[in-house]
C-alpha cells in the first residue's frame, strides 16, 4: 500500500513509508497537509491536520517584557563581516538592511528568547 501525502491541494509525494518528513517549509506559517491511502488506482479520502512552524528563536542577553514585539535591525554587507561602524565610506550603500519584528516568549537568567515574526 501507498500513501499519498498532501500540502493543502497540491500532491508533495507518493510513498510506501508509514512517515515522512516534510521539508522546504517557511518558519512562523500555517500549512495544511493531508494523507491518503492509494492503492495504485484509487485513493481513500484525505485526512488533514492544519499545523503551524515556529519562527526562527533567538536568544538575546538583555531582559525583556514577555509578549512584547521589538525590532531588529539586520544589516548585511556585501564584501564580508564588517562591524557596524567600520565600514568603509561608499560601500556600496552599505548592503541589505532590514528592520524585522520579533515577539519575546520567554525570559530567564537575564537573557530573552525572541522569535522572528516574518
Amino acid at each position: 500500500m501507498s500513501y499519498r501525502i498532501y500540502n493543502g491541494t497540491q500532491l508533495i509525494t507518493t510513498t510506501s513509508s508509514k512517515s515522512y518528513t516534510v521539508t522546504g517549509l517557511k518558519p512562523n506559517t500555517s500549512y495544511q497537509l493531508g494523507v491518503t491511502n492509494y492503492n495504485g488506482s484509487r485513493e481513500s479520502s484525505k485526512t488533514t491536520i492544519t499545523v503551524k512552524t515556529r519562527g526562527i528563536r533567538l536568544v538575546i542577553p538583555v531582559s525583556l517584557t514577555v509578549n512584547s514585539t521589538i525590532t531588529l535591525n539586520y544589516q548585511e554587507y556585501s564584501l564580508g563581516l564588517v562591524p557596524i561602524g567600520t565600514e568603509p565610506a561608499g560601500m556600496f550603500g552599505g548592503g541589505n538592511k532590514r528592520n524585522i519584528q520579533a515577539k519575546v516568549i520567554s525570559v530567564a537568567s537575564g537573557k530573552s528568547t525572541v522569535e522572528l515574526l516574518d
